[in-house]
């Protein structure tokens, strides 16, 4: 019998690896959240595409130096403290790689990885990015809960990055072509500049304590979702949504929104309204 995918989560791991060894023609395999310490049983001949390891506590990651044809690996909060993470950096075929919840202070050189799309380290004690600048086909980033204060080096992927999750971190600039960017929890000296990034789809704006928008706000013609929610606050005609909860309004017009012609969600939670007499629900909203 072959198998090209196996999933075995929330088990006893003792004995599962000498199980699966067999399975020359395993495609997928997913051990997360079991009590895996380490991989040695993982065999040179496997065909492994995408190895799922998450919320395990793994002390040697070297067998998967044996995997040569990997394109996907979860190491979510996987990694004890003893443990080489260099080696994730001799993984060339890597196009996707979780690496968060780690209590990580540092990334290894990933100059290796030159098929990396996805990266995902959010959550660890990270203060230096600069490790990203060699990765050019980068297109998916999360970096959030690090504690990163420059993000320079992240111009050199401009042509391709699109996706950013920056939030949480000290960060007070950024100045980048993106579709999504999301900085939520950090205090941008200048969101002005933001106003700059023409592609722009989705934007979160929340907890940097922002008190206005800027009027050249209008120029993000592409911009369909903006988040400025627990601000202290002319919104973008374009916006399909908005929300303005977490904040301390105490009266709200629709007239101050009325020109926003495509809006379908309005989000007023957690303020401090106390009537909605003068407030005229727009027919766009869902």
């Amino acid at each position: 019998m072959e198998f090209s995918t196996f999933n075995c989560t929330v088990a006893s791991i003792l004995s599962i690896i000498p199980k699966i060894s067999s399975f020359a023609k395993l495609k997928k395999l997913n051990l997360s959240n079991n009590k895996l310490i380490d991989i040695e049983n993982i065999k040179q001949d496997f065909e492994l595409i995408s190895l799922n390891l998450a919320n395990n506590s793994i002390f040697e990651i070297e067998p998967l130096l044996k995997l040569k044809t990997l394109q996907k690996l979860n190491l979510h909060s996987s990694l004890t403290s003893f443990i080489n993470i260099n080696v994730i950096g001799a993984l060339p075929g890597l196009k996707e790689l979780v690496l968060s919840s780690n209590n990580l202070e540092c990334i290894p050189n990933l100059k290796e990885l030159v098929n990396l799309s996805k990266l995902n380290i959010k959550c660890n004690r990270i203060e230096s990015i600069k490790f990203l600048a060699s990765l050019k086909h980068l297109k998916y980033l999360d970096f959030s809960y690090n504690q990163v204060e420059n993000v320079d080096c992240l111009k050199e992927l401009n042509n391709n990055l699109i996706y950013l999750n920056a939030s949480f971190n000290r960060i007070n600039k950024i100045n980048m072509e993106l579709q999504t960017l999301i900085i939520s929890g950090n205090k941008i000296d200048d969101i002005g500049s933001l106003t700059l990034l023409k592609s722009l789809t989705f934007l979160d704006m929340s907890f940097i304590g922002i008190q206005r928008l800027p009027n050249d706000f209008d120029a993000l013609e592409n911009l369909e979702t903006l988040n400025i929610c627990r601000n202290k606050i002319h919104v973008p005609e374009n916006v399909v949504r908005l929300d303005f909860s977490f904040n301390k309004i105490e009266k709200f017009c629709f007239e101050d929104i009325s020109e926003i012609k495509l809006l379908k969600y309005l989000g007023l939670s957690h303020n401090r309204l106390t009537s909605l007499k003068h407030f005229l629900i727009p027919n766009t909203l869902q």
